[in-house]
């Protein structure tokens, strides 16, 4: 199929951006730090600001640094979602989550689970069905 190949990288690029970013600026700010010291992020965040236009706080690089750290060395797949790398760097058990994760549990799970064991009530949406008009939780 000609031109199938473009469409391919296309959706492989979006797909990479969409929540790699994080990961990336956190690991950018990991080595900033380790490079340059505690003070150079908010050094690194005003010549961002001043070079592009681009203002991101201070307090954003060092949560990204953050979770870059716990779970980075992890091995978690790239297409997990950043809420659930945060959810897995802030719980009790870092490895016990990214295990599960290999075997194949989902971000939405690994959250879910997460919650439960921090005694936080898990989040359920309702909606009615327009067919037959029950009510159902998901």
């Amino acid at each position: 199929m000609e031109g199938f190949d473009e469409y391919v990288q296309l959706v492989a690029d979006f797909c990479s951006k969409r929540e790699n970013y994080q990961r990336s600026l956190g690991q950018t700010a990991s080595t900033v730090v380790s490079m340059f010291g505690n003070d150079s992020l908010v050094k690194l965040a005003d010549e961002v600001a001043e070079t592009s236009g681009v203002k991101i706080s201070v307090t954003t690089l060092r949560n990204y640094k953050w979770v870059w750290e716990k779970t980075s060395v992890l091995g978690l797949p790239d297409d997990l979602s950043y809420r659930c790398l945060q959810a897995i760097a802030g719980s009790k058990d870092p490895n016990k989550y990214a295990e599960l994760v290999k075997q194949g549990y989902s971000s939405n799970e690994i959250i879910k689970l997460i919650r439960e064991e921090s005694g936080k009530p898990t989040k359920t949406k309702s909606y009615i069905c327009n067919a037959c008009g029950a009510q159902n939780q998901i």
